[in-house]
């Protein structure tokens, strides 16, 4: 079980390795435009403002469920202001650079989605939900999975809904 867990982080770290190395080569990509800009600033407004909200709340969630622990809290409450931002931005189309493919970023977020998703499960089995009466920093994992997973949902939602097909896989 150890030695499939290590082969499937090295295949995870080669592509993502093999990715940016191919990403480098390709040179530097035009910025957003003036209306994308505008969109990420209040993508990025309502992300702070979650993530604010959250951290003032966990405190509450903390002494009702001690078992979350302070770090896995703060990973969730991270992972919470991302996931607002980065589905807001989608939402609003300020994601994508002017001349970034598509099909990379679905290819980039579905395999750390689905890695990340592997190696928490594999973890939990081999670890147990809780450790030291705590809540097990593999199942924050499988959560922040869940939300690249669910961000990649809304990306290919709003490409098809928008009619952008035209792009090859």
């Amino acid at each position: 079980m150890n030695g499939l867990l290590l082969i499937a982080v090295l295949l995870i770290a080669w592509l993502g390795l093999a990715c940016y190395f191919w990403q480098r080569e390709r040179g530097p990509k035009a910025a957003y435009d003036e209306r994308q800009e505008q969109a990420r600033g209040l993508a990025y407004k309502y992300g702070f403002l979650t993530l604010a909200v959250c951290v003032c709340l966990l405190d509450t969630v903390l002494t009702l469920f001690p078992w979350i622990g302070t770090e896995a809290g703060g990973f969730f409450c991270l992972d919470l202001g991302v996931t607002v931002f980065a589905v807001t931005a989608i939402w609003k189309d300020a994601y994508l650079r002017l001349y970034e493919k598509p099909w990379e970023v679905v290819t980039m977020w579905g395999l750390c989605g689905l890695g990340g998703l592997l190696y928490g499960v594999f973890s939990l089995r081999k670890e147990g939900l809780l450790v030291d009466g705590m809540l097990n920093l593999s199942a924050v994992l499988i959560v922040i999975s869940g939300s690249v997973l669910l961000t990649l949902a809304v990306f290919l939602y709003r490409r098809r809904a928008a009619g952008r097909e035209d792009e090859e896989p």
